[in-house]
């Protein structure tokens, strides 16, 4: 499953959109719709990893997020791994 994602600079998933026409509810044949980044937000294509896309849509962008920094789906426990693993120590004041 591949889907066009909006996404928070923490990672959340704020809208999704399937890319694969066969994948969309009652297989629409109206054009790609794409959620539109604003000032804080991005957004990308993504591939579902095989074990979430096979729980469906819904269900895949509940347990997931984005890990901003290798630009990937992860599910949303590893998220505050990758945010510790970024996290370094107080500046010195």
């Amino acid at each position: 499953m591949k889907l066009h994602i909006l996404y928070d600079r923490t990672g959340r998933i704020l809208a999704a959109v399937h890319l694969d026409p066969t994948e969309r509810p009652y297989r629409e044949e109206v054009g790609e719709l794409r959620p539109v980044p604003r000032k804080g937000q991005m957004s990308g294509d993504f591939e579902v990893p095989s074990e979430y896309a096979e729980r469906g849509f819904v269900e895949a962008c509940g347990a997931l997020c984005i890990d901003p920094k290798a630009r990937k789906l992860i599910p949303i426990k590893d998220r505050s791994k990758a945010s510790a693993k970024g996290a370094r120590r107080s500046p010195k004041r």
